[in-house]
């Protein structure tokens, strides 16, 4: 006779409104959730050692590109939070223990022992305070909940770390006997927490009756451009699409000084935000050349190109996009190694749930991302840049259209942390 154990369920979701009018949105406090069990152990306050926070970052965005290779097999445009998906999953790794914990490490890119790399989560996360400084500033928030089954033996150090590290809780809800409840329960926390950019994440059907625990992160990213785009310099452009398909859309236009390189096969450019170390790193492949370039791409090579881009003239035209993204990334994370997780017979969650523990059932992704021209109009430079160097020579704006597949990175220019990251193949 087996014995039946409860469902794990991941659900991350992100949405990124980028370059707005206003920074406006409907982020609200951190209220409990409800029927909400929580340690008494604070939040940590202080800051991880620098090398920790390093050590963290550099995990972080070798599993984001990682994760972002499996992910962009399938055709189209993809965008994917990599912070919060390592966020949600590191909250998870937490209760994890034997060999479920190990491959998770490993596929994570964990290399801290466990106190440590949660501290180091936690010192991350914190650091959306600087970017809190008034009115026109970027908004980046993170929050993460947890729902439980109601009944549930919830581990006392499970919910020391979730408190200490990540100021969160469990909601405790009833998932065998009101889904229908647990279900908006979970759906108002994440549109609370996403700007409204994420409603109806679950289904109808979701949760199931077998579900112990939802595990939910989000983050709400909302900045205007240091150097904004004229609206008036927008026109109808040409973009080809990576299914060779062309399309007529808006292509926005300026010429400024921007830190940029040319690389082997593709160029990049970076935009920086106002108010924050905070930038999108675009990547354009020449032609015919998206296909491998996108494969290669890599922890080492990404570092490489950053530090190569040099501020210079650019003239850059670029469409505005919008982006809507919802994935299962359970395969994913299988191919990189997390299997057990994932096996009812095999995962060993007994960190977070006495007498079973059971496993991931689900781990899905909702993200949303927009970017178009809005800023505020005094903060726009000149039409061009003139610059003269000390043998008086006359720099030349680097040319730069965007009217083919590329690629996307919303940074922490300071931390290196990745925020956002995906393509653009079709409009």
């Amino acid at each position: 006779m087996t014995c039946k154990r409860g469902l794990v369920a991941l659900l991350i979701v992100a949405a990124a409104w980028v370059a707005v009018r206003r920074c406006s949105t409907t982020w609200t406090s951190d209220t409990p959730l409800p029927g909400e069990v929580r340690s008494k152990v604070a939040r940590e306050s202080s800051r991880a050692a620098a090398p920790d926070l390093r050590a963290l970052v550099a995990g972080n965005s070798g599993f984001a590109l990682d994760l972002y290779r499996q992910v962009s097999a399938v055709p189209g445009n993809a965008s994917l939070a990599p912070l919060s998906i390592s966020t949600a999953l590191a909250m998870t790794h937490s209760g994890a223990r034997g060999e479920t914990a190990h491959e998770m490490a490993a596929a994570l890119h964990f290399t801290l022992p466990p106190q440590r790399l949660h501290a180091a989560f936690g010192t991350l996360e914190d650091l959306e305070a600087r970017y809190a400084a008034g009115a026109g500033m970027p908004v980046v928030r993170s929050a993460n909940a947890l729902f439980a089954q109601r009944g549930s033996a919830i581990e006392a150090t499970f919910l020391d770390v979730l408190s200490r590290h990540y100021g969160c809780g469990v909601g405790l809800v009833d998932f065998a006997a009101h889904p229908g409840a647990a279900n908006r329960s979970i759906n108002r926390w994440v549109a609370s927490r996403t700007g409204g950019k994420i409603r109806d994440l679950l289904g109808p059907a979701t949760p199931d009756r077998s579900t112990i625990l939802f595990v939910v992160s989000a983050v709400y990213f909302n900045a205007r451009w240091d150097l904004p785009f004229e609206r008036k310099d927008t026109a109808t452009g040409t973009f080809n699409g990576l299914d060779g398909q062309p399309s007529r859309v808006p292509m926005m236009h300026q010429t400024e000084r921007l830190a940029y390189t040319a690389a082997d096969r593709l160029q990049a450019v970076q935009l920086p935000y106002r108010g924050g170390p905070l930038a999108m790193l675009l990547l354009v492949p020449d032609r015919g050349r998206f296909g491998e370039i996108e494969s290669a791409l890599d922890g080492v090579r990404l570092a490489t190109l950053l530090l190569r881009l040099r501020e210079r003239p650019v003239h850059l035209a670029m469409p505005r996009f919008t982006i809507e993204s919802r994935v299962s990334l359970v395969e994913s994370l299988r191919k990189l190694g997390m299997r057990s997780a994932f096996h009812n017979m095999s995962a060993d969650f007994s960190g977070i749930v006495r007498k079973g523990g059971g496993w991931l059932g689900g781990v899905d992704h909702k993200s949303f991302v927009a970017v178009g021209e809005y800023g505020t109009e005094a903060a726009a430079g000149s039409d061009v840049y003139v610059t003269v160097s000390d043998h008086m020579t006359i720099e030349t704006p680097v040319e730069l259209t965007i009217d083919r597949p590329f690629l996307y990175l919303i940074r922490d220019t300071e931390t290196g942390a990745i925020l956002f990251m995906g393509r653009v193949a079709m409009l």
